[in-house]
């Protein structure tokens, strides 16, 4: 509803909004996905970059200074999310640890880990 209400006043916004939706939307089964399969969300969220570019902007032209000071602050949250990322993918040993750790019922992540045995 929010997006199609947003593209009478705001036409990327409620674009992007819809392509968010609309991409997860195609990518949804009722079978519950494993979170290994992350690049589902890369096309979907190319919706929501140009609905946050187009907020920016519209902003920035309102005022300045507050604009670019909420500039930064997504740089810095969007660098630490990709640090942190960066640092639990370091390695297979890592990551695979991660995996087990956050995600303790997923079967890939406890065979690939080597906790169970993908024959029984």
């Amino acid at each position: 509803w929010l997006g199609f209400r947003l593209l009478l006043r705001a036409p990327l916004v409620g674009f992007g909004v819809l392509w968010f939706l609309a991409g997860h939307l195609m990518e949804s089964t009722l079978i519950p996905l494993e979170i290994a399969h992350e690049h589902r969300n890369y096309l979907p969220l190319v919706g929501l970059a140009c609905a946050s570019a187009w907020l920016l902007v519209d902003f920035y032209r309102r005022a300045p200074r507050p604009a670019l000071a909420a500039t930064g602050v997504v740089l810095v949250v969007v660098t630490a999310t990709t640090a942190l990322r960066a640092v639990e993918w370091r390695n297979s040993d890592t990551f695979y640890f991660y995996q087990v750790e956050h995600h303790p019922d997923s079967a890939s992540a406890l065979i690939s880990n080597g906790v169970a045995d993908p024959l029984v």
